[in-house]
């Protein structure tokens, strides 16, 4: 686990979302080995009406816009402010808080993936911003960045209660043990408790079919009681491993548990269950799982999470 300070991108606009990340990192991060980017990109149109085809003097000359616009000026430079004291009331100080305000250049998502690529160590967002305008929604950042930053931990602020309570949805795979290493520098202290959590699910015709990496040789007949045992005897040293790096990390031996999770027909669904009936406010999940990632962003089941899980942070790890 990397020892050196490291760097955060907030992207922020404002609204009360932005005001749950600056909470959600003042509870979360150490101020002693984090420094606190706080970015905005200046818009002068919502990008909801650039989306349209019309060119953009033609939104500049309404009246609604320019309220838009001088409003949204003066939230920020407030909001910047408030975010800066309240970050110090953390601990931070203020030589580890940056403001960057930006015009905007390729969109809001694009711009931050361009500032993440200089030297950050996780960019952090909210869901969703809102404009002031009536009836009209800026559009989800977070879902555009979702499919497309790889490179650093994509962490999307909910309404997280406990989010010092660390799920960690453990496949077995490198990109989960890349979250592992990731949880391990950034959560220090005798407060967080982190579950690092395994789901199986029955063997069957869905689940060979989508992880023919483990389907048995042809000539070896197994039940789901054989299926547990092979599934098991294969965690259950890697869970160990990693609960191992986040204890050599600093977290306290008593706040590291496993857990695996049997008979789950949706690894997404078993997460989600057991981050609530656990009390947990941030999941961590790697990207490229062996089907979780796919199937908890990019199916059914993950889209519903998305929208509508709004009590937890997630992060996707590369």
């Amino acid at each position: 686990m990397a020892d050196k300070k490291k760097k955060v991108l907030v992207a922020i606009d404002g609204s009360n979302i932005s005001t749950d990340l600056i909470s959600y990192v003042g509870e979360s991060f150490s101020p002693v080995n984090t420094d606190i980017v706080l970015y905005h990109v200046d818009v002068e149109v919502p990008e909801l009406f650039l989306d349209t085809g019309i060119e953009q003097e033609f939104f500049l000359k309404m009246h609604s816009v320019r309220a838009w616009m001088i409003e949204s000026q003066k939230r920020i430079e407030e909001f910047m402010k408030k975010a800066e004291e309240s970050l110090k009331g953390y601990g931070f100080t203020k030589d580890s808080i940056t403001k960057k305000v930006v015009e905007r250049k390729s969109g809001v998502a694009r711009d931050i993936i361009n500032e993440s690529l200089k030297g950050y160590s996780a960019v952090v967002l909210g869901r969703t911003g809102v404009s002031k305008l009536k009836d009209f929604i800026i559009g989800s950042i977070a879902s555009k960045l979702l499919g497309k930053m790889h490179h650093v931990p994509l962490i999307v602020v909910g309404k997280s209660h406990n989010p010092r309570k660390i799920l960690i949805g453990f496949d077995g795979s490198d990109c989960a043990k890349v979250a592992v290493n990731h949880v391990g520098d950034f959560f220090t202290g005798g407060d967080c408790h982190v579950c690092l959590c395994h789901v199986v699910r029955p063997i069957n015709l869905t689940q060979l079919v989508e992880e023919p990496e483990n389907l048995p040789p042809e000539n070896l007949p197994i039940d789901e009681l054989e299926w547990l045992k092979v599934r098991k005897d294969s965690i259950n040293p890697q869970l160990d491993s990693a609960a191992k790096d986040l204890i050599d990390a600093g977290i306290p031996q008593t706040r590291v548990t496993k857990k695996i999770l049997v008979d789950q027909h949706s690894r997404a669904e078993a997460i989600i269950e057991e981050a609530k009936k656990g009390g947990f406010g941030t999941i961590v999940v790697g990207r490229r799982g062996l089907t979780f990632v796919e199937e908890f962003f990019l199916g059914r089941v993950g889209k519903k999470v998305f929208q509508m899980g709004d009590d937890f942070t997630i992060w996707v790890v590369s």
